[in-house]
């Protein structure tokens, strides 16, 4: 699950990304900015004309010293860094729609116990306490919550977790 790169028009290959510390080529300095630049978009030391530039999506690096500029092929994420984004992103939908998923209503305070809780057909009901497990309803509910999340991310995932390029 790397990012496609966007390739320039006329076929350019970009060296890969130098690091966080790479060295320029005209001065040996080693320190760099990065900027981002989408398909089309000109490099800070191009001058902009009515078309588009024909440079494909890619990192501008400019030296800290010289400000001599260069470009270079996107960085991909590691299995690990898409791992941790495909986490998070669950987590925060998993926790809106365990959040925003209807139960029974029964009052879940400290000192609001109640003994009517959830009764059978023909019986009184249990003691409801704070430390009462789910009641049958509310897992059910709250599962169909769970899975529905899980079904729609293999479908929505957000673009960046698909491709691994950010958004």
């Amino acid at each position: 699950m790397t990012a496609p790169s966007t390739p320039a028009a006329d076929g350019e290959q970009l060296p890969p990304f130098s690091g966080d510390d790479p060295l320029c080529a005209k001065c040996s300095h080693v320190d760099a900015f990065t900027d981002y630049r989408a398909a089309g978009e000109y490099g800070s030391d191009e001058p902009r004309r009515a078309m588009p530039s024909r440079k494909g999506e890619r990192l501008e690096r400019r030296c800290g010293r010289c400000s001599f500029t260069w470009d270079e092929a996107l960085v991909p994420p590691t299995p690990m860094q898409l791992e941790a984004r495909l986490s998070a992103w669950l987590t925060e939908q998993l926790d809106t729609a365990l959040r925003t998923t209807p139960t029974s209503g029964h009052v879940h305070k400290p000192g609001e116990e109640r003994f009517d809780h959830h009764p059978a057909p023909g019986e009184k009901g249990h003691h409801f306490t704070i430390g009462c497990a789910l009641c049958t309803s509310d897992v059910t509910a709250l599962t169909t919550a769970v899975l529905d999340v899980i079904s729609r991310a293999v479908f929505t995932l957000p673009a960046h977790l698909k491709s691994g390029a950010e958004s």
